[in-house]
């Protein structure tokens, strides 16, 4: 009988495990030139329910500098090798290839006005803008407009705004893919090995 209950809370756990990697995280990437900071990333998860906002925590006192003893890493011919593991490198690149394919850009919106102090330079950058205006307009570019216009400096103003999503249960067959390669089982055994 126990082993019963003791079974359906593990297959319980890992059904609410893999529901929550079905959860899109979010990231929200805000400019705005009118505010500090300018820049601000925010990750949202569960739906807007949970938010984190990297590098919003207090900040730590700097430590006095301390003298740094110059000696050579322990581990330096270690990592060298893991590093020159045969294969190693073309699994990490084809990794974060995958990787990036699952990322999609949600929203990508922005009004920014370019101050430029030469009416040359104006006059050219707004004949390239208008040449690529069509290219924008087919893709999701097409919520961002840019607008140059004279000014006494040179200087960019206005605010724009960019979500990214990802579902981290896409990265799970790629990871696995890595994680069980022969290169990765080479590099391990190297990291393990005295």
């Amino acid at each position: 009988m126990w082993v019963l209950i003791v079974l359906a809370v593990l297959l319980s756990l890992i059904v609410l495990f893999v529901l929550s990697l079905c959860v899109p995280i979010d990231a929200v990437l805000e400019w705005d030139s009118t505010k500090l900071p300018r820049t601000r990333l925010r990750l949202v998860w569960l739906f807007g329910l949970v938010h984190f906002a990297p590098g919003r925590g207090t900040t730590a006192k700097a430590e006095p500098a301390r003298k740094k003893n110059v000696r050579r890493m322990p581990g330096l011919t270690k990592m060298l090798k893991i590093i020159t593991t045969e294969g190693l490198f073309g699994k990490v690149a084809a990794l974060v290839k995958s990787s990036l394919r699952q990322i999609r850009i949600e929203k990508l919106e922005g009004d920014i006005r370019l101050e430029l102090d030469d009416p040359a330079d104006a006059g050219f950058v707004y004949a390239m803008l208008g040449a690529a205006y069509p290219i924008f307009r087919s893709t999701r570019l097409n919520q961002v407009r840019i607008e140059p216009v004279l000014g006494e400096e040179v200087v960019i103003r206005g605010n724009a705004r960019a979500v990214i999503r990802l579902q981290p249960i896409r990265l799970v067959v790629p990871s696995l893919k890595f994680m069980f390669s022969h290169p990765a089982f080479s590099a391990m055994k190297t990291a393990i090995a005295g």
